[in-house]
């Protein structure tokens, strides 16, 4: 696991309990050059510590985002002028307020990662929407619409995954909270409207007038197109 500390001269807060857990960590500065690690040998799991007055929470997300499908947790003093919703948009998998429940975040650090290995782990197969419109590989996860390739991170490929796998019902934020997050614990929703935002602009010819994700008012989300039968995978 590889932990980035915006502010290099406090120790980690998390890495205590990450090697009582039983993580193998490295801890780095934002200064170093953390980019070719990700390259040279990638860790399970990254964690950005940011400190109170984060100036490089961004670029650091989206650095890692551009090199790595790396799950990123980022955590956030509670007196941080950064909002801590910000890191979803861009390219973070969850985050944490500090001070922090410990055994929350081990459990949160466990979720994101066997989130993770679900994603790279999945057997060789292709499901195809909307006549060939929208196709999800799996072993090489690979995302495409209207031919065009799309980059998601581990948590929005979670969410369009099972949202496309329950076509015909809606499934509420708090349903995809639990069930594709793993929390067991009451925490704010508006998390799920961030992601959802995020794969609508990566995934959607008009953000604002979706054709794949689709907005039950006072409920959830549903799917927009139908699940192809074999041999309806082509787009005519």
């Amino acid at each position: 696991m590889l932990i980035i500390k915006e502010d290099e001269l406090r120790s980690s807060l998390v890495e205590p309990y990450l090697r009582k857990d039983g993580w193998r960590t490295l801890v780095v500065g934002e200064g170093q050059s953390f980019m070719r690690m990700l390259g040279d040998d990638p860790p399970n799991l990254a964690i950005l510590e940011l400190g109170t007055q984060s100036v490089c929470a961004e670029y650091l997300c989206r650095k890692i985002r551009e090199r790595s499908h790396v799950p990123i947790i980022v955590v956030v003093p509670l007196k941080s002028d950064w909002n801590p919703i910000d890191a979803l948009y861009h390219g973070a998998d969850d985050y944490v307020v500090s001070p922090i429940d410990p055994e929350e975040f081990v459990a949160k650090a466990h979720v994101v990662f066997r989130r993770s290995w679900v994603y790279t782990n999945q057997v060789s197969h292709s499901v195809s929407y909307g006549r060939g419109r929208l196709v999800i590989d799996y072993r090489n996860q690979d995302v495409q619409f209207d031919g065009r390739q799309v980059m998601l991170t581990n948590t929005e490929y979670t969410l369009l995954k099972t949202i496309c796998e329950s076509t015909h019902r809606t499934l509420t934020r708090s349903e995809l909270m639990r069930n594709i997050l793993g929390y067991r614990i009451e925490v704010d929703t508006r998390s799920i409207d961030v992601h959802i935002k995020n794969i609508r602009r990566k995934l959607e010819t008009n953000p604002r007038e979706p054709e794949i994700v689709l907005t039950v008012r006072g409920s959830g989300y549903k799917m927009g197109l139908s699940k192809d039968r074999v041999g309806e995978s082509a787009v005519h």
